[in-house]
């Protein structure tokens, strides 16, 4: 009773958290943001799937198909839908919501995780407040991105993944294949990760089930390209994010993150996408196959901004002017990431390292979350997914902390390691780094 007690006290403050920011700041909807609600409203306005008004009626004509979807989009407008029009107020409120649920899931995931111990409530506490009380994930809940719906999705899917590996049961089965399903209509980086369960029931010769975590995310996704593919006349595989993903993260001017070239610009100015995505495969081949040291160098740089302790937020839009605002935002981001990444790693060498065949499934969705990144370019919001992975291990490694059950040489061996992971960054990264804190500095001085 007291450990439900707790639990409430956490969801009901994640809630709260998540509600007031969003209302505070009423960030408004930019670049992404923008396009899904416009996206949104010009569906709940039956218009069909497009980002520009103009477009009614000559759908091939609209670019609204280089941005990832159509799940979130498909939520916006029910919520839309619902309300009369476009709401900022119920987003906001129903993003809480969902980071609610995110939370939730993951008190499950550790009581599952670690029901073996004696502590384990505990644990499951602990990781569901650092999820609920994250300032990343608080602060993401106010814009309107897919992020939090993914996020819930995802840590369902990983919950009820484990649940049926543990109890086997039809209904879990059933309701594991939709969320994956659904979690890939918000991001493909889904796929991954259901094609993963699915190889670990085929390798137990359990061909039915691995078929079943399939169809749905088959259906979906498949249905969604084929209807891509007609309406813009050419093979697609759900929509051509992909190609343009890739292209932007892959090339000799490239940066690792969401930077691109000059030339690059210029084309997507005045190409549709469509015309660009030919292209976009094209250039990326072959700047793999002419500069293949480069393209490796590039993964290594990529591979470094991800796992880079000094890529917080509060660079966003809506903390321009507001640099107070914006160094708390980023004092807190980067305290939050530098301590989730030191004890949740630690805590995932010390749970698989005494463990890991019987965990095959979780150990490959840890280590799958960055490869479904890297690939293509990075940016910090895409390391959410990792986040839920290391609020567990962070929870199992502060519970050896207390037991004085932890060898000190593996935290500080892990410490050693992302301090010289920041410190390639900000080698590699030296002129953003300096513009940043130059920028700061200006809005200061206009305080």
């Amino acid at each position: 009773m007291r450990a439900r007690t707790i639990l409430t006290y956490i969801l009901l403050g994640t809630f709260l958290i998540s509600v007031i920011f969003s209302f505070y700041y009423k960030i408004s909807p930019t670049v992404d943001a923008k396009a899904y609600t416009r996206i949104a409203r010009n569906m709940v306005a039956g218009l069909g799937y497009i980002e520009h008004i103009e477009n009614a009626g000559h759908i091939a004509d609209d670019d609204a198909i280089v941005r990832v979807g159509p799940g979130y989009e498909f939520f916006l407008a029910g919520l839309y839908l619902i309300t009369g029009g476009q709401n900022l107020p119920i987003v906001w409120i129903a993003q809480a919501l969902l980071h609610v649920l995110t939370a939730f899931f993951v008190y499950k995931i550790a009581l599952l995780l670690f029901s073996d111990r004696e502590n384990h409530t505990q644990m499951a506490l602990l990781a569901a407040g650092i999820i609920g009380f994250f300032p990343d994930l608080v602060v993401v809940g106010g814009m309107l991105l897919a992020e939090t719906l993914f996020l819930t999705l995802f840590t369902a899917a990983v919950y009820f993944s484990l649940l049926f590996l543990k109890e086997w049961l039809r209904s879990h089965l059933y309701l594991t294949s939709i969320l994956w399903g659904l979690a890939a209509l918000v991001r493909p980086t889904a796929i991954p990760m259901a094609l993963l369960l699915a190889g670990v029931l085929a390798y137990r010769k359990n061909w039915a089930s691995a078929a079943i975590v399939l169809l749905p995310t088959i259906l979906f996704i498949g249905s969604w390209s084929a209807r891509n593919s007609l309406v813009y006349g050419r093979p697609l595989f759900t929509t051509t994010a992909g190609s343009y993903a890739l292209w932007v993260g892959n090339n000799a001017g490239a940066t690792g993150g969401y930077d691109k070239t000059p030339q690059i610009q210029e084309l997507i100015d005045t190409h549709h996408s469509i015309e660009l995505s030919k292209k976009a495969f094209g250039d990326y081949f072959a700047f793999l196959i002419h500069r293949p040291f480069k393209f490796i160098e590039l993964q290594f740089r990529k591979a470094v901004l991800y796992f880079s302790l000094l890529r917080p937020m509060g660079l966003w839009i809506y903390l321009a002017d507001k640099p107070i605002d914006r160094v708390i935002t980023l004092g807190l981001s980067i305290t939050a990431t530098a301590l989730l990444f030191i004890f949740g790693f630690a805590g995932a060498y010390h749970f698989f390292h005494r463990n890991i065949r019987d965990n095959v499934f979780l150990f490959g969705m840890f280590i799958l979350q960055p490869f479904v990144v890297i690939p293509t370019y990075v940016e910090t919001r895409y390391r959410y997914p990792l986040y839920i992975f290391l609020a567990l291990f962070a929870s199992f490694t502060i519970s050896l902390i207390l037991k004085r059950a932890i060898s000190r040489k593996v935290i500080l061996w892990v410490c050693l390691l992302f301090f010289l992971i920041s410190v390639i960054d900000v080698a590699y990264s030296q002129q953003i780094f300096r513009e940043r804190i130059k920028e700061l500095r200006s809005e200061f001085i206009l305080l």
